[in-house]
């Protein structure tokens, strides 16, 4: 590792063991006079040519952007040389992963309060469209005492983010890669909800999940695990069940919306109280009588008595012999009459899909997913309907078709881009939304009053009542404001088309005067979607390719 990086602002103070795609050490940075963790792009698994290293400073630029008290905050992103660093804060105690290793971290609801605050720092990182692409264990930092950061947004998140070394940081988190992921796709905020789901797993059961093999499926096991659990819960175990969803569209499109379920639990578990034990006062005894002096017997009415007790002894016992005889054979006859091949369907409605799996699978029935739709009063996650209804007398190994809710009927926000203030406005409330923050910036596209951008984006499912905030155009800027043209930055978005062998993806820039600049080009299967970040400087354009036939020419507007 180089010694003494960017020597004007930083001092070596301790080297520390590198991870697989960083070398790190502790520094003193003279400008902010405060120590710093920085970290150093290692070439092991990246080609760190010129356009890598500037793509990796303009993407850790926006993490940088990211101040949130459980986010570990990113100071410097540059460059020594031709190798990018990081210049992070250090960050508290130790990773998530050594503390459920060392078992220093309650479980249960206790454990809880850690992935609540770093579903917070994920949800705030997704509101500002930045995704984490390489959550897990090792980038959440809990303290002694008990203070929590996400880190990795500006080193490996950066990276997942630029696709670079994508199977390795695959294999790298295995444990909390998504299914898709394992496949080859590109990462997206659900499969940081995924990963995600994992950590909150984690810290409820209070030990690392195995990894997932041919043979054994260790999230869905921690599933069973949780939802058998009585102190968690079966609305957490719902929770976590969408967020843990093998289908990407069937888990929570955000981690928004993870975080507002999450904050319900936790509130309803902090207002529950156990209700007092009812005192019982002992009853006085009945007071008896005293025993009435017999008189003298004489021997023949003795022996009348002990005559007349034995006979009732047996007629007392064959009497009981009778009823015994008489309510087994009734028991026999009535399990006669119902057959061995009957089951009772028990009453799953409400409960979360796991526990209702659970229950039909005991009792003998065949549980089956008939489809999944909205409902407001259910929750995501939970039994809508059965069929056949609740206990009713079936066959064993009977089918029960169950319908599961998505949780409260979701809208997608419209595209107000170029609209007015007013109009956008509007067409949002329409929408069932709100209009949230409104900042003003100038522009050369759009004329002064109408919409540059939004967030969220377009064509995001979202609940009812989200806010959307707005950027709106004051005009373009003046001759002192205008300068140099400004560099843009954003996301091309690209799907393979289907078919029968993969194709090579090419995306290219062209500069005003310049010649046509490769920025990304690998080969993908037919169906995966890939997000190339491209940037450039005034008006450029962008070219699609696949298998080096052009399919789209591009003139972004960010």
């Amino acid at each position: 590792m180089r010694t003494d990086p960017a020597e004007s602002r930083y001092r070596l103070l301790e080297q520390l063991p590198d991870t697989p795609f960083f070398s790190r050490c502790v520094a003193q940075d003279r400008v902010l006079r405060r120590r710093a963790l920085l970290s150093f792009l290692r070439d092991a698994h990246v080609d760190v040519t010129t356009e890598v290293a500037r793509r990796f400073v303009v993407e850790g630029r926006r993490a940088r952007e990211l101040v949130h008290p459980h986010i570990l905050r990113t100071r410097h992103v540059g460059t020594h040389g031709q190798i990018p660093f990081v210049s992070e804060d250090l960050p508290p105690g130790k990773p998530l992963s050594l503390r459920l290793e060392d078992r220093t971290l309650a479980a249960g609801l206790s454990g809880l309060e850690v992935g609540v605050h770093a579903t917070e720092a994920l949800a705030y990182a997704h509101s500002g469209g930045v995704i984490h692409g390489a959550l897990s264990g090792a980038e959440v930092y809990v303290g002694d005492a008990g203070e929590v950061r996400l880190g990795g947004l500006g080193t490996v998140g950066t990276m997942a983010r630029l696709g670079l070394a994508q199977r390795e940081l695959v294999r790298y988190r295995w444990s909390y890669s998504t299914p898709e992921e394992r496949q080859g796709s590109s990462a997206s905020a659900r499969t940081d909800v995924y990963s995600l789901g994992v950590i909150l797993c984690e810290v409820v059961l209070g030990r690392r999940l195995d990894a997932p093999s041919e043979n054994r499926d260790g999230v869905r096991e921690a599933l069973l695990q949780v939802s058998s659990r009585p102190d968690i819960g079966p609305q957490l175990a719902a929770v976590l069940s969408r967020a843990l969803a093998r289908e990407p569209s069937e888990r929570y499109a955000t981690a928004q919306e993870l975080l507002a379920d999450l904050r319900g639990i936790r509130v309803r578990s902090r207002a529950a109280v156990v209700a007092p034990a009812r005192r019982v006062e002992a009853e006085p005894a009945a007071e008896t009588e005293p025993e009435a002096s017999a008189p003298e017997m004489t021997r023949l009415r003795f022996a009348g008595l002990l005559v007349w007790s034995s006979v009732r002894g047996l007629l007392g016992l064959a009497l009981t012999v009778l009823m015994f005889v008489t309510i087994v054979g009734g028991v026999f006859l009535y399990a006669a009459s119902r057959g061995p091949s009957e089951a009772v369907v028990p009453d799953v409605v409400g409960k979360p899909q796991v526990l209702a799996e659970k229950a039909l699978t005991e009792a003998g029935l065949k549980p089956v997913l008939l489809e999944r739709v909205p409902d407001k009063r259910v929750p995501a996650g939970s039994v809508v309907k059965m069929d056949p209804y609740p206990h009713k007398i079936v066959k064993e190994g009977r089918e029960v078709e169950l319908v599961i809710s998505t949780g409260p009927p979701l809208v997608k926000v419209p595209d107000v881009a170029k609209l007015s203030l007013k109009e956008a406005q509007q067409k949002l409330v329409q929408r069932g939304l709100k209009a949230g923050k409104v900042t003003e910036e100038p522009s050369r596209k759009q004329k002064a009053g109408r919409v540059i951008r939004q967030v969220p984006s377009a064509g995001t499912s979202v609940r009812r009542g989200k806010t959307v905030d707005l950027v709106v155009s004051t005009g373009p800027p003046s001759e002192r404001e205008a300068g140099p043209a400004e560099f843009r930055y954003g996301l091309v978005s690209i799907v393979v088309p289907e078919g029968e062998i993969s194709q090579r993806v090419r995306v290219a820039v062209v500069q005003a005067g310049k010649r046509e600049q490769t920025v990304y080009d690998r080969v993908h299967r037919p169906g995966n979607r890939i997000e190339v970040p491209v940037g450039g400087e005034g008006d450029f354009r962008v070219r699609v390719y696949l298998d080096e036939k052009l399919q789209k020419e591009l003139r972004p507007d960010w």
